[in-house]
């Protein structure tokens, strides 16, 4: 009885999808770490934490609250139009603020700024932070339509299952190895992400929205 009328409730539907997502992506990042410190050595392992918690806060910090703008604006005839302002938006300042930490990195952390050092490292970390954070604010636009389903699809399943096989491959990169692996998986959830939303609820994405 209890799961049929959570089956014909979408907000108690959507919760328990939502819950589903945290277990699951806990359980990535548990099999992640624990897998990765048998074959990284524990300096990569740290300088790889260490960025990935940096990059965790830059997403955070860029969104400006736009993630409520875009649970707020669910079923307007427009909210295509919004989201896509609202991830370009955010997505700019992603990337400059993660240019500007890796700036600032060798003053604050030296260790962190030689892994970050050369083209492909500035890279991947640029395209981390920016995915990361139109990733946060795809996931707010599922949960706003009733439609968790996908975050645990996406987030949990897509990105967790990218990363876990991304690092075994990028052994012999050392730090970089589990930053780049973080770095495509969650650039494929954001995408995938920006595809469901486009194809499956049917928003209308553009690359020129009104500002």
């Amino acid at each position: 009885m209890a799961i049929e009328a959570a089956r014909r409730d979408p907000l108690m539907r959507n919760s328990l999808f939502l819950m589903a997502t945290t277990v699951a992506t806990a359980g990535f990042g548990f099999a992640f770490w624990i897998l990765n410190a048998r074959v990284y050595s524990p300096g990569d392992i740290g300088v790889a934490s260490t960025v990935l918690s940096g990059v965790a806060l830059l997403s955070y910090l860029s969104l400006l609250g736009l993630n409520n703008l875009v649970m707020r604006t669910a079923g307007r005839p427009d909210a295509g139009s919004l989201l896509s302002a609202a991830a370009l938006l955010v997505a700019g300042i992603s990337a400059a603020l993660g240019l500007t930490y890796l700036a600032v990195a060798p003053q604050l952390a030296p260790d962190v700024q030689r892994a970050l050092d050369g083209p492909v490292a500035v890279l991947a970390f640029v395209v981390l932070a920016v995915a990361s954070t139109v990733n946060v604010l795809t996931d707010h636009a599922f949960i706003s339509r009733r439609a968790a389903h996908y975050n645990l699809l996406v987030d949990a399943f897509l990105q967790g299952s990218t990363k876990l096989a991304l690092s075994a491959l990028l052994v012999g990169w050392g730090s970089l190895g589990l930053i780049v692996s973080s770095g495509v998986a969650v650039t494929v959830s954001a995408l995938a992400s920006l595809l469901l939303l486009s194809r499956r609820l049917g928003l209308a994405l553009t690359l020129r929205p009104d500002w």
